[in-house]
Parts: structure tokens; sequence; C-alpha cells
């Protein structure tokens, strides 16, 4: 219906954009779904052309050896394009599919160096399906995918595309080829809590670094057979791994690699060692990682210092740690590490006794970890939330989600993390009267801290136990079961009839 005339007599003016818009999605698709096949690929034409007549005409073909693109109008309407592009090939100009390619690989460069991981993944993933395409250039592409999918937190999504790579024809078969999908895999496998295929990978790479003469790789694949093996709890080994490749990342002069060795060294000697030496490294790590600019190891340095600053009680100086941590992974669009830092922002804000901020923190952590299949953080976060629901609404309301935590942390082989929980559980127990149920949950998680070498958080954990059955009135949980006295003695139980 037209509006009427104004207060002073006067028609209003319209334009076609007000006249004839379609606000809701459902007529839009309908008014778009009456054009013939042929005539809305026409209108795609005619809108590409028009686009390209407002941003400066068609723009040159990107380099895929530079990490940004040529400045150029067009720039931030690429994928756009591409898709006006693509819908107007039915028109038959031979042109249109060259340009759609052309426009996709701007869009996924220009994506990866926004850090929009997710949104260059999408796009790499269709220039790899491309007609036009060469054949050789389709596995690098997928390849390439896979790796932004991680970078973005989605490793079920780059497992997918690992997974598609393998289907197809490898048409190089150079060593450096190799090593280098065998790094990625190693990778992403980590992220997805698959370890035993995670250090086959990772051993294969270097393998292959050693076996060529590969310095920089062979220094890349031993932090990354380091970091699997450290969750793995094969921390001698680990360790023995770490400072071979710090050895060498003074050799080489790397000072990139090595603040990266540093933090990861420090994450190591947080389970093994004492408070001091882990927060020296985690320290100057950070100092290196911000002299070199490299914003995306800051960040993770910065939720280390954040967790060791938590586990030594400085919760004030824990959370402006991961709060800075979680913006800057924010800002550069690192999703996996943005759900681990909510995650960890949980935890100190749940201490510091601000609930509902810490239940907000570990849901968003909890929507993240589900979105990129990241299991190991998803039963971490849930063991979490069911502890903080434990303390506010009881029993009843923590225990499916411990329930769900504990299935998963199970079928992945965490023992640290199953260990925690359990815990955290037998403490749930406890509150609900199941006294020796939940010293047979506490101490089987007791033991696979132990177990796994981490002792501040071990000592941590004996504290609150001893507080919450203190409050209770009950025995501490590691303690042995008391012998019923109903029970035969053992010399009675031990004779036969008669």
């Amino acid at each position: 219906m037209r509006a009427g005339p104004d207060y002073n007599g006067a028609v209003p003016a319209f334009s076609a954009e007000d006249e004839y818009l379609f606000r809701h999605p459902l007529l839009r698709a309908a008014a778009y779904d009456l054009h013939l096949p042929g005539e809305r690929a026409r209108l795609h034409r005619l809108a590409l052309q028009v686009l390209e007549d407002h941003l400066g005409g068609v723009p040159p073909a990107p380099s895929t050896a530079k990490p940004e693109l040529d400045p150029h109008p067009s720039n931030e309407h690429s994928a756009e394009l591409a898709l006006h592009a693509r819908l107007a090939a039915a028109t038959g100009e031979p042109s249109l599919r060259a340009r759609e390619l052309r426009y996709l690989t701007r869009a996924a460069i220009g994506c990866e160096s926004r850090y929009r991981y997710a949104e260059a993944a999408a796009h790499l993933e269709a220039i790899s399906r491309h007609p036009d395409l060469p054949a050789a250039s389709r596995l690098p592409a997928l390849l390439r995918a896979a790796q932004r999918w991680d970078d973005a937190g989605a490793a079920d999504r780059a497992l997918a595309a690992l997974f598609a790579a393998e289907a197809m024809p490898d048409e190089s078969r150079a060593w450096q080829d190799r090593a280098a999908r065998a790094r990625l895999a190693g990778a992403v496998y980590l992220h997805c809590g698959e370890l035993g295929a995670a250090e086959a990978n990772d051993r294969y790479a270097l393998r292959l670094a050693r076996e060529n003469g590969d310095g920089a790789g062979e220094l890349r694949s031993l932090g990354d057979l380091a970091n699997t093996l450290q969750e793995q709890r094969r921390f001698e080994e680990a360790e023995a791994l770490f400072r071979e490749a710090l050895a060498i990342a003074g050799e080489r002069d790397d000072r990139r690699q090595r603040a990266v060795l540093l933090s990861n060294l420090a994450v190591l000697l947080g389970r093994t060692r004492g408070f001091r030496e882990r927060q020296a490294l985690h320290e100057e790590a950070l100092r290196l990682h911000r002299e070199i600019g490299n914003r995306r190891f800051e960040a993770v340095a910065l939720g280390n210092l954040g967790q060791i600053l938590w586990a030594g009680g400085d919760f004030a100086g824990a959370l402006q740690c991961h709060t800075a941590a979680l913006a800057l992974h924010r800002e550069i669009g690192h999703r996996r590490f943005e759900g681990v830092e909510l995650a960890n922002l949980g935890r100190v804000l749940q201490d510091l006794g601000r609930l509902a901020e810490a239940e907000d923190a570990y849901l968003q952590s909890l929507a993240i970890a589900r979105e990129g299949g990241n299991r190991i953080v998803e039963g971490c976060t849930l063991a979490s939330l069911a502890d903080r629901r434990r303390r506010t609404e009881g029993p009843a309301a923590a225990g499916p989600l411990f329930d769900l935590a504990l299935g998963i942390l199970r079928a992945l082989g965490q023992d640290f993390a199953l260990g925690d929980a359990l815990t955290d559980y037998g403490l749930c127990l406890l509150a609900a009267g199941r006294v020796e149920d939940a010293r047979t949950a506490w101490q089987e998680g007791a033991g696979l801290m132990r177990a796994s070498g981490d002792a501040d958080s071990f000592e941590r954990t004996v504290r609150i136990m001893r507080a919450e059955c203190a409050a209770q009135g009950a025995e501490p949980l590691d303690r042995p079961t008391a012998p019923s006295r109903t029970a035969p003695s053992p010399s009675r139980a031990g004779r036969g009839p008669g």
C-alpha cells in the first residue's frame, strides 16, 4: 500500500528500490523463481556488468605467491562477483567461467589475509571443483582448504577435506608435497583427538625431512611430534624432542620457531616442573612473539600464561591474560582457540564467583567446539559446565552433563582430562549423598591425574575435595573405604562350610 501525502500535502517520492523491495526471504525466492532459467542467467550477467563497471572493471588475475591482493575497488565484492559470474554462465558466454574462477581466487586470498578462515576454506573448496582449474592445481587447492578449515577451528571440516584429497590423483608425488600433507594431517588429527593417527603422520613427516636434509621441515616436524606426545602424556619423550628442536632453532637463528617451541615447552613443564620455571618460559615466549609480530602465537602465549597464573591462585592476573588472549583470537579469526580461551575464562570467572558470566563463557565455548568438531574441548567444557551447575543448582542438574562429558573423554582416551572430570563428578556424587560411589569415582580420577604427571593441578584438586568433604562432614575421598561392621572377619571368611 502506498503512503499518503505528508502533513504539508506533498506526495513523497518513491524509488524503484523502495517500491519493489521484497523484504521477506520467501517472497524474494518466489519472485526469483518466477523467471525462466535463461532470463535469470541474463539478469545475473547484467548485474555482473553493472558491478564491474562501477568497481573499476575486471581486476587482474591474482598472484597465489603473494599473501595479499593488490588494491582494487572490487576486492571487497569478489565473492558476490563470483556468484553472479557462475549464475550467468548459462548464457553461454565463454569468458564467464574464467571470470568466476578469478573472482573466487581473489575472494579466497582476501579472506585469508583478513583471518576469515572459514570463508576462505569454502572458496578454496569451490576452486578445487571448478571446471577451468588445471588438474594439477586441484589437490593443492583442496589441501589449502583443509588448512584453512583447521585454522578456523573446524577440525571435522578439515578432516573431510583431507579425505577428499586422498581420493584425488597426486600428479606430483614429490617428497616435499608428501611431507607437507603429512604435517597437515598430523595437526588435523591432533585437533580431532585422534592421537595415534596424528603421531603416525608426524613421524612420517619427520622421516621425510631428515632423509632429504630439510632442516626447516625437521624443526617443524619435531615440534609437531612433541606436541602430539605431550597430548599422550608421554612427557619425557616430548621434552627431549622440544629441547632438540630448540637447539636446531638456535643453530638456524629461527626466532619465530624458537618462540613457538618455548611456549609449547612451557606448557609441558607446567605438568612436570615448578611454577617459576614455566612462568619464565611463557614470559620469554610472549616477549619474542610480540617482537616478531606473531599475533596468533602472542594470543596463545597469553592464554598459557593465564593458565599458570590461575593455577597459582592469581585470579585477577589470569583474568587479564585470558581476556586479552580472547580478544586477540577473535580479532584474527582463530576460532578454535577462541573456544579454548572461553573455557579458560569460564574457570577463572567461576573461581571469582562471577557464575552467570562463567556459564555464558562455557556455553559459547561449547558451541564453538561442537561447530568445529573439537571433541576434546567439548568434553572438558561439558565437565566444567557440569561442575558450575553442581555448585549452584545441585547434583541433579549436573549429573546428565557429567554423563555426556565422561562419555566423550573416555572414548577419546584423554586420561588427564578424564581424571579431572571424574574428580569433579565424585564431588557431585558426594553432594547427592552417594558417598561410596563418590569415593570410587574420585579415586579413579585421581589415579589418572597422578599418572599424568601434573602435580600442581592434582594438588589443587585434592585441596578442593578436602574443603568440600569438610563442609559436608564427610571423610576425605582419598582415604580407603572403611570396612563394614557386618562383613565377616578374614578368619571366618576363609573357612569352608561347617
